[in-house]
Parts: structure tokens; C-alpha cells; sequence
């Protein structure tokens, strides 16, 4: 997670960095991706506040709380990404799609209000 962009307003950062490392993994595992390998090495090169130890014990899961710091307040947000595809599809077994939904009814508004233009 790059110190220069979101990740300083990501309030659990550990959690979001171990979770970001474990689908890397996965994708590296089943592509030996060249690109992949180096994005890993760069991400592993950035300062994290959790442990190595916390990120070998993270399981990927089907979802990811994430919680930031905004000018508006804490966005709590959950957020799923989808894989597509099959084994004999290339094309499609690299299409993933991530959403980001709201937490709680504060995160809600605060997103509503935002969407309004307010």
C-alpha cells in the first residue's frame, strides 16, 4: 500500500495490507506472473504497521471491512471482489470486480450525501 496515496486514510491498515498480500498471492500462484511478482516485491518494500506473521495467518475471505479517514468522517465500507471465469478462458479468468459497500447507516449517508453533490 503506497505511503504517498490512500493508504495513510486507511485506518486498518494491517487488515487491508494482509488481505491485499494473500489475493496478490493467489493471483501469482496461479499465473507466475512476471508483473505480479514485482508488484508483490513493491508492496512488501512499503511500511506496514501489522507483522509479517499477521499476514501469513491472513485467510483471503469473500469480503474485507475497510474503514478511512475522510473530511466527512469515518467511512466504514465493506468491500467484495468477484472473479470470473473458467479454466479454459484466459480472458475471462482475468476479470475481477471489486464493490465497496457502505457498513453502517453513518458511512450510508455520509456516501448519499456525497452522490447528491452536498
Amino acid at each position: 500500500m503506497d505511503p504517498s496515496g490512500l493508504s495513510p486514510r486507511i485506518l486498518n491498515s494491517s487488515e487491508v495490507r494482509a488481505h491485499l498480500l494473500a489475493r496478490l498471492q493467489q493471483q501469482i500462484e496461479g499465473t507466475a506472473d512476471k508483473f505480479l511478482m514485482k508488484l508483490m516485491h513493491e508492496m512488501r518494500s512499503y511500511p506496514a504497521s501489522g507483522s509479517l506473521r499477521d499476514e501469513q495467518a491472513h485467510q483471503a475471505g469473500i469480503s474485507l471491512p475497510l474503514s478511512l479517514s475522510t473530511e466527512f468522517g469515518t467511512l466504514k465500507l465493506i468491500s467484495t471482489t468477484m472473479v470470473f471465469g473458467g479454466p479454459l478462458d484466459i480472458t475471462i479468468s482475468e476479470l475481477m470486480i471489486e464493490s465497496l459497500y457502505p457498513a453502517d447507516e453513518a458511512s450510508a449517508a455520509i456516501l448519499q450525501q456525497l452522490s447528491r453533490g452536498e
